[in-house]
């Protein structure tokens, strides 16, 4: 899988965007709405822009900030935030092009005073530069900084640099998955926010569109862990993933050997093959990513379907389905489904873990029987308290004579 950094935006664009829309409210304007030849500077005042400072109430110079400008305060360009909200930021940032901190000369004095060769031109570090270098696998960052990318000595600048002295949370950027990937919907890591895409961009770009509504809780099914659809790495250095063996560099490999559907495939934007949006007997789901939020009846018939329908599910359900209103899902289903007068589909599901969970839970309501069991190996009810028949096999075989009727 590929590799993208999570830039924090700081905390002075969101006090500056508050400000903002707090003075545009109270005086009808839009932000930054200044005469022309003023700017807003970081008290949300317009001041002339003829030089990078303003005069404060208390005669103190105050610096010019255009929102929509990347580089026009000090600091912007070094500050890992997209100031102007425009996807760039730091040295990305056209903006940025002539500040200090984005100077592109390739060498650099040393402590005598002469200069000394560097590897990456100035301002490679910004997250926005050296981000998508890694992510693509432009070049291999161990040999310079160390097989644990904590620095090392050779013979450039930067080789002795540790990459935990500037990504936040210090080395907890290694195995925290939404340093690189997701963490906008939910915290798993999960899309949207690609490795190979910005913050906030539009779906057209996500590779995948229904990631949050399977990673998440619904009130059909649990959230479905990252195993299921991929090989889950560890952290950073786990083979594959981002630095050590990635083949497919920039591409999160779908794999779905390790979870509940090994014989599915993706491909064109649909997966195939699928115990999860199949039909419950079989591996026979298909579904497009596009599609949409499911219902019962997408996967499986449910009861007031016809015989045809009610036909296709397995075993005696068509049989007990069609008994009338006293026997439906949770007379058999009671830990799935507890209420028996519950008619409203998905909502009828009491215990979400339990439902698509490659398992067939049967457990019978007490209102029908008290000690009424199911054996799973023989697929037979057995006989006790007030069952509604003696001991029956769930597929009923036909036997001659009996017209294939019971």
């Amino acid at each position: 899988m590929g590799f993208w950094y999570n830039a924090l935006e700081g905390s002075s664009m969101v006090n500056r965007i508050a400000g903002l829309l707090f003075l545009s409210a109270c005086s009808g304007k839009a932000p930054n709405n200044c005469s022309e030849g003023f700017g807003m500077d970081r008290a949300g005042r317009c001041v002339p822009v003829e030089s990078p400072y303003g005069d404060s109430d208390e005669g103190d110079p105050v610096a010019v900030d255009d929102p929509t400008v990347e580089g026009d305060f000090p600091g912007e360009c070094s500050d890992s935030a997209d100031n102007n909200q425009d996807g760039l930021f730091d040295c990305a940032d056209p903006g940025c092009a002539d500040d200090p901190a984005c100077d592109v000369d390739t060498d650099v004095p040393d402590d005598t005073g002469e200069e000394v060769e560097r590897y990456h031109p100035q301002g490679y570090a910004g997250a926005r530069i050296h981000g998508p270098d890694t992510n693509d696998r432009v070049e291999d960052c161990m040999p310079c900084h160390g097989d644990d990318l904590r620095g090392m000595s050779g013979p450039f600048p930067e080789t002795d640099m540790n990459c935990d002295d500037c990504h936040p949370g210090l080395e907890d950027w290694r195995s925290n998955c939404t340093y690189c990937h997701g963490g906008e919907d939910n915290t798993t890591g999960a899309p949207p926010r690609e490795i190979n895409a910005e913050a906030g961009e539009s779906e057209s770009t996500w590779s995948f569109l229904a990631h949050s509504q399977h990673v998440e809780d619904t009130e059909m099914k649990t959230g479905i862990g990252c195993e299921q659809c991929h090989v889950k790495p560890e952290d950073v250095f786990s083979l594959g993933h981002v630095l050590l063996g990635d083949s497919t560099a920039g591409v999160a490999e779908v794999v779905f050997t390790g979870g509940m559907n090994p014989e599915a495939s993706w491909e064109g934007g649909s997966c195939s093959e699928l115990y999860c949006h199949g039909d419950g007997q079989e591996s026979n789901g298909e579904i497009a990513q596009d599609a949409g939020e499911r219902k019962c009846e997408d996967c499986h018939a449910i009861k007031g379907y016809g015989d045809r329908e009610l036909s296709s599910m397995s075993g005696e359900h068509e049989l007990h389905l069609d008994l009338g209103d006293e026997v439906g899902c949770p007379a058999c289903h009671a830990t799935v489904m507890s209420d028996p007068t519950c008619t409203e589909g998905g909502t009828c599901i009491t215990d979400n873990s339990l439902h698509v969970n490659n398992q067939k839970d049967v457990h019978f309501l007490e209102l029908l029987t008290t000690t009424m069991e199911y054996d799973p190996v023989a697929k037979t009810c057995s006989e006790g308290g007030i069952n509604c028949h003696g001991p029956e096999p769930w597929i009923f075989e036909p036997t001659k004579g009996s017209g294939g009727k019971k």
